[in-house]
């Protein structure tokens, strides 16, 4: 009865599982438009495609945070200021803020499909080659020298697709799937994510 009655609501005012995944969709689209790209670079050129999305993320909030960054600097730099003086800063300081989050909201959007698809073909150069061989930086330099999953050989680092975790040997072998990005794009979004078993939320 019950079963039928859902098919019933879900004729009239339609599927909300559906229609959540239908906006999502272009999304996904846009990622995969992507791969290609993504699969033509080196581990190397990987790295600097993350680094470019980061800088450009910067970038893209650079003068507010520069803005709120002086008005916080003129408040330290005067202790004596009045109590209303200084409310009145922070309250262009919080106003910044908000449009701080919004920039970063924005951003955020237009470089989701690059940087998911710059991490799926990350995912898949681990399961398909193990071992990934990059230019050594500070970073897998420090790694290194406390994890077992980058060790250093001369200027390369080498990342594993093999490691110990909590005594137990975990190896990297999955490949995203589209569910898998759509319920990503969900989370990035501010959205509930419910996936099936056997979908891959591991």
């Amino acid at each position: 009865m019950i079963g039928a009655f859902n098919k019933i609501v879900k004729r009239l005012v339609g599927d909300k599982a559906a229609t959540d995944v239908q906006a999502i969709q272009p999304a996904i689209d846009a990622i995969k438009s992507h791969e290609a790209e993504m699969q033509s670079l080196t581990a190397d050129g990987l790295r600097e495609r993350s680094r470019d999305l980061r800088q450009r993320i910067l970038d893209h909030v650079q003068g507010l945070v520069a803005q709120s960054d002086e008005l916080k600097a003129q408040v330290a730099a005067n202790p004596t200021m009045s109590f209303e003086a200084k409310e009145a800063l922070y309250d262009q300081v919080d106003a910044l803020d908000k449009d701080i989050d919004a920039g970063l909201e924005e951003i955020l959007e237009q470089v989701l499909p690059e940087g998911f698809a710059l991490l799926k073909e990350t995912a898949r150069r681990f399961a398909a080659d193990g071992d990934v061989d990059v230019q050594a930086t500070d970073m897998d330099r420090d790694l290194a020298a406390g994890r077992d999953f980058v060790r250093i050989e001369g200027d390369r680092a080498l990342w594993a697709s093999r490691w110990n975790a909590a005594g137990s040997e975990v190896e990297w072998n999955m490949v995203h799937y589209d569910v898998q990005l759509i319920g990503g794009v969900a989370l990035h979004r501010g959205k509930v994510a419910e996936m099936q078993t056997g979908e891959g939320k591991t």
